[in-house]
């Protein structure tokens, strides 16, 4: 077979392997690009040809390009062989008109690991500049001589409000500085339940701790004083049913 032949088939095998690389890119381009439109322009360029090297871009409004634009220098820097790393990553840029980018650029490499194109992203951040000087105008404070350390706005833990309220009903009663008994701290118990204190996070280890009680103890208590509560009920209930029946 002629070598010339044969050079050529490869060539269009090598050529036809390059624009599938590249047909590949064009596919992620058209993905980021549609998705995050119209911030974000992608751009995927053939170096095989660097005087119209994008072959796909979307938002192209943010530099003024179009398909068949040519490279840029950093592209032309890569064809040279200059120092410039295949990955690129959220670099600061500038669009023709003044707009401040984020950008990152990609080489592309064929099989054989030479250079075939590369993948640019420029990400329009004066959107988010605009929502950060929001923000900041939002969240901005100033000092005030008449608050030092912040407003004391009353809100207390659990374990102070359960405190607190043993302590209420021990003056109350005239426990305060006293061992308190069982019959005492049962008091205690059913007082801090009709208070509504059980629903607070922690309660009953809190109570359990500050009575010197069990957990179960508690709960024993509780369900006691709930029972009871429960019985006097269905007791006056039939009685006032007997004296309307009589």
């Amino acid at each position: 077979m002629d070598p010339t032949a044969v050079s050529e088939a490869q060539s269009e095998v090598s050529a036809d392997r390059v624009d599938h690389i590249l047909e590949h890119y064009v596919t992620i381009a058209e993905t980021l690009g549609t998705m995050l439109a119209p911030i974000l322009e992608v751009a995927v360029h053939d170096l095989r040809k660097p005087g119209s090297s994008i072959i796909a871009i979307y938002n192209g409004h943010l530099t003024g390009r179009n398909v068949g634009d040519g490279a840029t220098d950093l592209g032309l820097r890569r064809l040279r062989g200059d120092d410039v790393p295949d990955a690129m990553v959220g670099y600061a840029n500038e669009s023709p008109d003044g707009t401040k980018m984020k950008s990152s650029s990609l080489a592309i490499r064929d099989d054989e690991g030479a250079l075939i194109g590369a993948l640019c992203l420029n990400l329009d951040i004066s959107y988010f500049e605009q929502y950060g000087k929001f923000v900041q105008r939002l969240i901005s404070t100033h000092e005030s001589m008449h608050v030092d350390d912040g407003e004391d706005f009353g809100a207390t833990s659990p374990a102070e409000d359960i405190r607190d309220a043993i302590d209420q009903i021990c003056l109350s009663n005239g426990w305060m500085g006293r061992s308190l008994s069982n019959d005492q701290k049962r008091t205690i118990v059913e007082f801090l339940y009709r208070q509504g204190h059980f629903k607070k996070r922690g309660a009953v280890t809190i109570m359990a701790e500050q009575l010197g009680l069990t957990r179960p103890s508690i709960y024993n208590y509780k369900n006691d004083y709930v029972d009871r509560r429960k019985n006097r009920k269905e007791t006056v209930d039939a009685e006032n049913t007997d004296s309307r029946t009589d």
